[in-house]
């Protein structure tokens, strides 16, 4: 029988596979390159009267849209690409993968470590705003605020850490990439929906300029002036392009210590100790 061990394995280093390799690497910038390259040249083959009908601004309008918001998106794209390309990114995601994996033969005790982390993670934090009112936190737990609070700053910190909010941990988020509702009671931003966000929020900006470049153009018959005017829109989208690829290039590096924070109670769910406070808990 023959053994793995002895099967040739695949190191990436045959020609075609270079290529293709090479190729998917570098499509985006590709595609990118190509729409450049068609917005520099359309003002060189395209005929224009003098003056322009509302129906002509409108149609360069949607023109210098449709390539401004396809070169910024491609740009958002990459940004995110490459920030879950780095070595940092990917060593994380896999000690991720390696804790969830973990959890398979004990994933029916998930719900009841959650449980108990929210009640840790909410005392603490309610703890925290208490001792600015100088209460205890055994009194805010069973006696009411006339008998804890002796002045009217100490019946403020009571009511804050009546309406703390905490990050709250569940299965559901530990375990994928979800829109649960998370972080202090508002939806956890996954890189899906940073993304789409990104793209509408951008939207009314975008077409703000689309209407300034298809309105304005340079007043002469050298096609000189007009591919410089073109060439001017071009750096404009492109700058918006590159802000958007910082964003997301330092999105990714942010979602990086939510997956620290995940990893941390994901380890601390699979060494089995919090079984025993759970335990004794009950107890009492």
């Amino acid at each position: 029988m023959e053994n793995e061990n002895d099967k040739p394995k695949y190191d990436g280093d045959t020609g075609t596979e270079k290529v293709i390799d090479f190729v998917k690497k570098n499509i985006l910038n590709g595609v990118l390159f190509i729409i450049v390259a068609l917005f520099m040249v359309k003002d060189i083959i395209e005929i224009q009267e003098s003056g322009k009908t509302v129906l002509e601004i409108l149609a360069a309008s949607m023109f210098n849209f449709t390539f401004g918001f396809a070169i910024n998106t491609i740009l958002q794209k990459k940004g995110l690409i490459a920030g879950q390309e780095t070595s940092k990114y990917i060593e994380l995601d896999k000690k991720y993968e390696e804790e969830i994996n973990k959890t398979d033969d004990k994933i029916d005790l998930m719900d009841d470590f959650c449980d108990l982390k929210n009640d840790e993670l909410l005392e603490k934090a309610r703890k925290r705003v208490l001792r600015m009112g100088r209460i205890k936190y055994e009194d805010f737990m069973t006696k009411t605020k006339e008998e804890c609070c002796h002045t009217k700053e100490q019946e403020q910190w009571y009511a804050k850490a009546e309406k703390v909010k905490i990050q709250f941990i569940t299965p559901d988020n530990l375990l994928s990439e979800t829109d649960a509702r998370y972080d202090r009671g508002k939806k956890e931003e996954t890189i899906e929906t940073h993304s789409k966000k990104q793209i509408l929020s951008g939207i009314p900006t975008r077409i703000i300029v689309a209407l300034i470049g298809g309105y304005f153009t340079v007043s002469t018959a050298l096609n000189k002036a007009n591919i410089l005017w073109s060439a001017l829109q071009v750096a404009v989208w492109l700058a918006f392009g590159l802000v958007s690829y910082y964003q997301n290039f330092m999105f990714i590096q942010t979602y990086m210590n939510k997956i620290k924070r995940k990893i941390k109670y994901l380890k601390e769910f699979n060494n089995g100790d919090w079984k025993r406070k759970l335990k004794k808990e009950g107890e009492e």
